[in-house]
């Protein structure tokens, strides 16, 4: 995990930076896939809290892929994948409060 979390941060910080190359929406792409691997993990290693706030957000990333390319079936199976994760977990909704 601990490798991961450092990657996170790097994607995490070139979306902020709004880098043009690769393109925000390979970068969100990878995010997404990499915090849905986390909480996978997490999940594994029995942090079921942590494995929830990465599913979460994972969730939350494809959606806003799916929002700009709503026929990607790619981003609509990593969506409906991630959020497997989170029932599994218990989870009955896949986004925090605040983005409901």
């Amino acid at each position: 995990l601990p490798l991961g979390l450092k990657a996170r941060q790097t994607f995490i910080d070139l979306i902020a930076q709004k880098v043009s190359f690769p393109t925000q929406r390979e970068i969100k792409r990878s995010l997404a896939y990499l915090t849905g691997d986390l909480g996978r993990a997490a999940q594994d290693a029995r942090k079921e809290d942590e494995a929830v706030n990465y599913l979460q957000e994972s969730v939350s990333i494809w959606e806003d892929l799916m929002e700009s390319d709503s026929d990607n079936d790619e981003f609509r199976d990593q969506h409906r994948w991630t959020a497997q994760g989170l029932r599994e977990l218990g989870v009955v909704t896949a986004l925090p409060p605040k983005k409901r």
